[in-house]
């Protein structure tokens, strides 16, 4: 029988734990004020989508380091089961940055040229929390991607696919040895 260890600390571990769990509750967020606006903003139905995606895979990312599945998986010996969260989760976030930068400035142009301000004081609210949110998951993105790539400028024999993110550190996985995990301290 697999027994499953859930690492409650990781959603509040500085940096990498806060930044995907801030993500994660952000995009929620942004999913829930855009699905309300939809009536207003043309492209609504599209940008959802792509929050929708987003946020699925921020819940599979957050997931999957809360039950340790960024870590070697297999349990025979000499054999080696292992799943780069932190590659994907830095390829996504470049995506990410692109996406949500377009986004804050399709949010932004939508209140000021369509002038939704004028219309109800709760719309003008969710456009803001909108517009907010969508610049702060953007951030976050950018952010997470960026400490990944600075950690992989310090040591120059390990790459991002070999990281395994625990939440306030960053250790590498060699997939030589099963034991052999590098441990280095955060920036």
């Amino acid at each position: 029988m697999v027994k499953l260890q859930v690492n409650w600390k990781f959603l509040i571990a500085r940096p990498y734990g806060i930044l995907l769990t801030g993500r994660m509750i952000l995009l929620a967020i942004l999913v829930i004020s855009i699905l309300i606006l939809k009536y207003r903003i043309n492209d609504g139905e599209w940008l959802n989508l792509m929050n929708a995606l987003f946020l699925i895979w921020s819940i599979v990312s957050v997931l999957a380091h809360l039950f340790n599945f960024q870590k070697n998986l297999s349990k025979l010996p000499n054999t080696y089961f292992y799943i780069p969260f932190a590659y994907l989760d830095f390829v996504i976030g470049i995506i990410g940055i692109v996406f949500f930068t377009f986004e804050s400035v399709t949010i932004f142009t939508g209140i000021i040229f369509h002038r939704y301000y004028f219309y109800y004081l709760g719309d003008f609210v969710l456009f803001l929390l909108a517009l907010t949110s969508s610049f702060v998951v953007g951030c976050c993105f950018g952010y997470y991607s960026l400490l990944l790539h600075v950690q992989t400028q310090n040591i120059k024999d390990l790459p991002i696919s070999q990281m395994v993110v625990e939440g306030d550190k960053i250790t590498y996985f060699v997939a030589a040895n099963e034991s052999s995990e590098k441990s280095l301290p955060t920036i």
